[in-house]
């Protein structure tokens, strides 16, 4: 019964989605919410911060800083959000993935303007080039400077070993339709505590009001299937074994 569903039965399976999922990345359940995918988190994050360095701090950090290599739909989302605001950062060339390099890039950045940083934005993979970022190192150096660090885990969660609990990234969204295999669209936002009263949801629903993470919890009637699917995807990998699966692609990758 389709009204039953929705008003009485979907809310606990969320609950449980949610919970095992964070189980699998490591995290807090009460710092991490489902969302229909990647984009979807990393626009909420980058509007709320936005808006809400501009309402607190009487816009003094407007930046949102990002890297060259930053997917094309993040670039559109600093670019809207922080119009002329939005800088891009080249990474060293050639893209070897040195964290010491990729780091040196965003410390010449906020050594100079941290104070009109609103937000900085990394991959955790790049989409088009498959570079690993140190984001672990970079989160430290974002806290250094009072900075918060989004990390764009959209190619993240099973392709690499994830522990959310353990990085001092402010944000991490991800995708489960990749390499965790789940059916579309389906994704996660994780937000540090501190970091709670800055986020909403980019859809007003029912729950707008609600703190994180039950304001994201309900967008609309649409079809959660996706997001009720993941407890039985899950058991797939736990019986499987993520660092089976990375092991058997790195043994792939020279003859890609």
């Amino acid at each position: 019964q389709p009204l039953r569903h929705f008003d009485r039965t979907l809310f606990p399976h969320l609950v449980e989605s949610t919970r095992r999922l964070a189980a699998f990345l490591g995290a807090d359940v009460r710092n991490l919410a489902l969302v229909q995918n990647a984009t979807a988190g990393l626009d909420a994050v980058i509007s709320s911060v936005v808006r809400g360095a501009r309402e607190d701090e009487g816009g003094a950090r407007r930046q949102v800083v990002f890297f060259d290599a930053a997917y094309g739909s993040v670039k559109r989302m600093a670019r809207r959000h922080a119009g002329a605001h939005a800088v891009e950062l080249p990474l060293p060339l050639p893209l070897a993935g040195d964290p010491a390099e990729v780091c040196a890039a965003l410390e010449a950045h906020l050594a100079r303007h941290a104070a009109q940083v609103a937000l900085v934005v990394v991959d955790h993979m790049t989409s088009n080039t498959a570079l690993v970022m140190p984001v672990d190192a970079l989160a430290r150096l974002c806290r250094r400077h009072a900075v918060p660090l989004l990390v764009d885990g959209a190619h993240g969660p099973n392709a690499l070993p994830l522990d959310l609990a353990a990085l001092p990234a402010d944000f991490y969204v991800g995708n489960c339709h990749k390499w965790l295999c789940s059916p579309k669209s389906v994704g996660f936002l994780h937000a540090l505590p501190g970091r709670h009263a800055l986020l909403a949801p980019r859809v007003t629903s029912h729950g707008a009001s609600a703190p994180f993470p039950a304001a994201f919890a309900w967008d609309g009637c649409r079809d959660y299937a996706p997001a009720l699917a993941l407890p039985a995807v899950l058991d797939v990998w736990e019986a499987y074994g993520p660092a089976r699966l990375r092991a058997h692609n790195a043994a792939l990758a020279p003859y890609a």
